[in-house]
């Protein structure tokens, strides 16, 4: 009986190292954020903005541990209204992707007078190394108008669709009149 147990116990302890072994090499051929680097975005909420409508400014960095906001660039004619955030996101999804966090920071700016804007790169500290976004543009007009932006045509729209039911439109966009 005490060889019995003594297989058994060196068995379990065999199966058990390779399962941990099994694991081990799982874990090392799973990309993670330590191997590809964390990943910094800046988008506008829009292109295209009027003056004193609020143009928001979100600047992403998923896969880092700690990140913060160093810069926000002045430029002119685009006053800063307010940085909101970090808000940090960890999500869980399945063991082979792991956990991912994500910070996210809300940059409000207030354009007040007409132009093209260029938003030069912010700079943010991503675990402990200083990184920037990509430069924005942003056009900023007095108004909107249908007149000013062209004129779209939709052409052949189906008097009846049911859910599901994939259907064409066609639409035409004229070039806004030149010159006034």
């Amino acid at each position: 009986m005490n060889g019995r147990m003594e297989i058994i116990g060196r068995l379990t302890l065999f199966l058990l190292v390779l399962l941990c072994g099994r694991l081990a090499e799982l874990h090392a051929n799973t990309p993670s954020s330590a191997q590809t680097g964390p990943q910094v975005t800046a988008q506008l909420s829009t292109g295209l903005a009027t003056i004193k409508s609020d143009v928001t400014c979100m600047v992403q960095v998923e896969g880092a541990n700690r990140a913060s906001l160093e810069d926000v660039p002045k430029v002119v004619g685009l006053p800063l209204i307010k940085v909101s955030g970090p808000s940090v996101q960890d999500s869980f999804s399945s063991f082979r992707t792991g956990r991912k966090r994500t910070h996210v920071w809300a940059v409000t700016f207030q354009p007040d007078k007409e132009g093209e804007f260029i938003i030069p790169p912010m700079t943010l500290k991503v675990d402990g190394k200083l990184v920037t976004t990509r430069e924005l543009t942003l056009s900023v007009v007095k108004d909107l108008t249908g007149q000013e932006l062209g004129h779209l045509e939709f052409e052949g729209l189906p008097e009846f669709v049911f859910e599901g039911q994939p259907f064409t439109v066609r639409n035409r966009r004229t070039a806004p009149p030149q010159g006034n």
